[in-house]
């Protein structure tokens, strides 16, 4: 008999055990107790865990004490081997806020109401009776990704990054390491999945249809359980994708959140020299109340706002994969490199290096996904082998009469033409007239590229009708 625990970072299995039935309860009980005592042990929010200190500072990661409440969930990732991502709604409380909300827990239930009602009412973070609304994001990365997403979101914070979630601080937890302290010393064994992940190692070849076993070799990597909260809410424009039902509001939530998406992300490259490298339909936002006060976005290239548009009502996040630009050209510190696979450009699931015109060849999937209805019409894009589905959406993409049949399945619904338009607009600059990419033209290369499809959105919305 051989007990095995299986965690963020593999498998451990233990040496030959007597096949008795009490060495499997003794042996049971000493997992449970050095293991699974707690819920960092389980990669599971401690709502006990409320009172935190969270890096906020600049250079030196200056702390600072608050008070986090989780609410209502708003993602959680399947899969064990993986960052394990838990998402939710919550409140946050500096010191001030703390103690206001102590005193207050001794005013009568009437004063007790017209609080809560005052902190539904402003939603800032000054020094009044108000909580400020975040989103509180558990994650665990990989060992080698020091700081991880907090530190490249403190960096695109003070070097005015725009159109992304606002920073409010993060926090390291534990790691795999610690957490297997005590534990008796085992080999990482493969560890088969029943379905091939939506997350795909760019350099995997292997796979197979939607269903097929795959043994995926792991090996005892630590990983960072950590903490990271962010200040902008927002829904997935991924809630819009076409179908039956889908509203007359749609095409208009769609083209204003890759508008917010197309220049956050320029910003975060061009300003905050980080390349993002994992746009999809989960990472693009749409805002009903917009990102106001972005001002132009200002960076060497020129203004990444297009003049007149007051209030981006979309923005970018997840900076889980994202690299600093002078690393780009290199590993990013984990083992290996990932997007999310049915929007992962050609080139890297053909092996190359990821680069920045590979993130706005993932905007264009984004933008064909949402319309033609997602994985119902577009299930090629994610089975099969990484080179297969390269193949495949080279033919797509290049060839005039197999694009016009992919732009055919668009919904019919009325005021999804400007949508139209743009797929059209977009593929022309990305696949028909590129301009020089890096290693050819640089950084000025890449600033073209963004400004036409910018322009090409924005042409759209403007013909159809769709204010900016």
């Amino acid at each position: 008999m051989r007990v095995f625990v299986f965690d963020r970072g593999g498998a451990l299995g233990s040496t030959r055990l007597p096949a008795d039935a009490m060495t499997v309860v003794r042996v049971a009980k000493a997992y449970d107790a050095t293991y699974l005592a707690t819920p960092a042990r389980l990669g599971l929010p401690d709502p006990a865990d409320c009172d935190v200190v969270l890096a906020t500072g600049g250079e030196g990661h200056g702390g600072q004490a608050v008070r986090l409440s989780l609410g209502r969930m708003l993602c959680r990732r399947p899969g064990l081997v993986c960052r394990g991502t838990y998402c939710a709604e919550g409140t946050i409380q500096t010191p001030v806020h703390m103690r206001e909300s102590n005193n207050n827990d001794n005013n009568d239930n009437n004063d007790n109401n017209d609080n809560n009602n005052n902190n539904n009412n402003n939603n800032t973070n000054n020094s009044d009776n108000s909580a400020l609304r975040v989103v509180i994001k558990y994650s665990w990365r990989a060992g080698e990704r020091t700081g991880g997403e907090g530190e490249m979101l403190r960096l695109a914070r003070d070097r005015g990054v725009v159109g992304m979630a606002g920073y409010v601080g993060y926090r390291d937890i534990t790691d795999i390491a610690a957490l297997r302290q005590g534990i008796p010393a085992a080999t990482g064994l493969p560890v088969p999945t029943l379905h091939p992940p939506t997350k795909r190692r760019s350099g995997d070849t292997t796979g197979g249809g939607a269903g097929a076993a795959q043994r995926i070799p792991v090996t005892l990597n630590n990983r960072i359980y950590s903490l990271t909260v962010t200040a902008q809410l927002g829904v997935p424009v991924s809630a819009y994708t076409a179908t039956a039902t889908a509203t007359a509001h749609a095409p208009w939530c769609i083209a204003h959140a890759l508008l917010g998406g197309l220049v956050g992300h320029a910003s975060l490259y061009f300003a905050g020299r980080i390349l993002h490298r994992d746009v999809s339909v989960s990472n693009v936002l749409y805002s009903a109340a917009g990102l106001r006060h972005v001002g132009g976005g200002e960076c060497a290239h020129g203004r990444v706002v297009p003049p007149g548009v007051a209030a981006l009502h979309g923005f970018i996040i997840d900076l889980d994969y994202a690299v600093a630009v002078p690393a780009a050209t290199g590993a990013s510190g984990a083992s290996h490199r990932t997007g999310t696979l049915p929007f992962i450009s050609i080139g890297v699931l053909q092996g190359r290096r990821h680069a920045h015109a590979d993130d706005l060849e993932s905007f264009l999937y984004v933008l064909l996904w949402l319309c033609i209805g997602g994985q119902r019409h577009l299930g090629e894009w994610e089975s099969g082998t990484l080179l297969a589905i390269a193949t495949y959406k080279t033919g797509q993409m290049v060839s005039g009469e197999l694009f016009a049949h992919l732009v055919g399945r668009f919904a019919v619904h009325d005021g999804w033409e400007a949508l139209v338009e743009v797929a059209w607009g977009w593929r022309d600059v990305l696949f028909v007239v590129p301009v020089p990419g890096p290693g050819q033209a640089g950084v000025d290369g890449e600033w073209e590229m963004f400004v036409r499809l910018r322009a090409v959105l924005l042409g759209a919305m403007e013909r159809h009708g769709i204010e900016f």
